[in-house]
């Protein structure tokens, strides 16, 4: 069994950011919580480009993902994390994407990608992370 090492938060929104880094360690999760406020940023952090290219953060086994977002988005992000090497992606247990969106269309086009397990509403819940939690230890 994998043990859960960090969660990435991929969040333009640093409030949104700092609620869920708090909601985590109120639930006691115990692990390295990493925000990226892009696609992009969450990019090289997953391959160690750019400002984290000597990083040791460990990689992570949770990503909570936005749509809307400056410079790369969540819909771009998805795009190019599908074609990132499977030994990149291979701790990436659960991908869920968090947004505030009501459009019905953004939940089927991102439930109807492989990389995705789940599309929730934000801010997110207590009850979602235990349950997203609990997921990713089922699949590790």
């Amino acid at each position: 069994m994998k043990k859960l090492n960090c969660i990435l938060l991929v969040d333009d929104d640093h409030f949104t950011n700092l609620m869920h880094s708090d909601l985590i360690r109120e639930a006691g999760v115990d692990v390295h919580i990493q925000v990226a406020l892009n696609g992009k940023d969450a990019l090289d952090f997953l391959t160690h480009r750019g400002a984290y290219e000597n990083s040791t953060a460990p990689c992570p086994g949770i990503i909570l993902l936005d749509i809307n977002m400056p410079v790369m988005d969540g819909w771009e992000f998805l795009d190019a994390f599908e074609k990132l090497d499977v030994s990149i992606k291979k701790d990436i247990l659960l991908l869920m994407m968090l947004t505030t969106s009501l459009n019905p269309d953004d939940k089927k086009r991102a439930l109807s990608i492989s990389a995705i397990n789940d599309y929730c509403g934000k801010p997110l819940s207590m009850e979602t992370l235990k349950d997203a939690i609990e997921r990713y230890n089922k699949m590790a």
